[in-house]
């Protein structure tokens, strides 16, 4: 919704940082970067709501963003990375380990669409 979309776009910028791809005005990819709040996790980050149009995938704007992540984590003094990513993704997953992340859990279930469960597979980076 739009009113999500403005909150979004103007929360704290020290603890959220949305970047997005565009051509031709248009809007090709989006991530964003949240810092945990707490006192004692506020050194760890995660990356949420990654989205590259399909025509789009496998052209390079995963490792773009990702970059753009590690870099505002490394600014902000993050030391470790985190996401999610639904377990059958399997083109994700291979981007996500080639740029350094790891599985170190499993959340089972944790999605529900169309009548069906997905497990989502939880990595991380430290920097």
């Amino acid at each position: 919704s739009i009113d999500w979309a403005k909150q979004t776009l103007t929360e704290d910028p020290l603890i959220v940082q949305n970047f997005v791809a565009e051509h031709q005005k248009e809007l090709i990819g989006m991530v964003t970067i949240r810092r945990d709040r707490g006192v004692k996790s506020q050194h760890q980050a995660h990356i949420t709501r990654v989205y590259i149009k399909p025509e789009w995938r496998g052209q390079g704007i995963i490792n773009t963003f990702m970059q753009a992540c590690i870099t505002w984590a490394q600014q902000h003094n993050i030391i470790i990375l985190k996401l999610a990513v639904t377990c059958t993704n399997t083109a994700a997953i291979r981007a996500y380990n080639r740029l350094g992340f790891n599985i170190y859990g499993t959340d089972p279930k944790c999605l529900y669409l169309n009548g069906e469960y997905y497990d989502e597979y939880l990595m991380s980076r430290e920097l």
